[in-house]
């Protein structure tokens, strides 16, 4: 009898272990398919990370000419009309940022994205560098996406996971919490003009705080 793996969020690992695996990969092409952005609220543990690493590898994971579909072979997404040569930019963000004050919290997005962009400027003619035009977090998101979409050619898939850590870490102290959603807001907002440029969009969190930003 197959393992149980528990606290796994990669779906590769889950494989190479050769332990259960509940396969929902139907929703998630019908999810996908229908293109936009999606907002998951679920308490913790509930699998919300290995949902968007699922997502992630749909849209990353290494074509082998023998064998396209790959770890999805024999799920139900491999017996569906999904192309699996397909390829676009994934950006996933984990939100559970160092946040003990704003001005952590607006440090911590910084070099997050900071980071990426050194990952994909590797080995890059320095004219074809992605860049910062803006020097706050929420400027830096849309210079990163746009960047990344220009870079392949393609439009951004956007996968943030737990939202709102940064306000419901701290639920105890409303000071801060209001402090830290006022940058999440302002980071979330600069979300709207960046639309031409993203494929699909998925936000997982366990509280709905206004969406912070993300309807605006």
């Amino acid at each position: 009898m197959k393992d149980i793996l528990i606290g796994i969020q990669d779906i590769k690992t889950i494989f190479e272990e050769d332990c259960v695996y509940a396969d929902k990969t139907n929703l998630i092409h019908n999810l996908i398919k229908k293109r936009g952005a999606y907002f998951l609220s679920r308490p913790r543990r509930f699998g919300k990370t290995l949902l968007l690493r699922t997502i992630e590898f749909l849209f990353t994971g290494s074509v082998d000419p023998d064998n396209p579909k790959g770890l999805f072979a024999d799920l139900q997404i491999g017996n569906s009309d999904w192309d699996f040569t397909q390829k676009h930019p994934t950006l996933y963000l984990y939100m559970a940022q160092q946040s003990a004050n704003p001005q952590l919290l607006e440090e911590a997005l910084q070099n997050t994205l900071r980071a990426r962009a050194k990952l994909e400027n590797k080995g890059v003619a320095v004219e074809d560098h992605i860049t910062f035009n803006y020097s706050d977090s929420g400027g830096m998101l849309a210079d990163l996406i746009e960047g990344l979409a220009r870079k392949y050619n393609a439009r951004v898939v956007l996968l943030i996971d737990e939202y709102d850590a940064p306000v419901s870490d701290h639920i105890g102290d409303l000071d801060l919490g209001k402090a830290n959603q006022a940058v999440l807001k302002s980071f979330y907002s600069r979300l709207k003009p960046c639309e031409d440029y993203l494929k699909f969009t998925l936000v997982t969190g366990v509280t709905r705080y206004a969406f912070m930003g993300l309807s605006a």
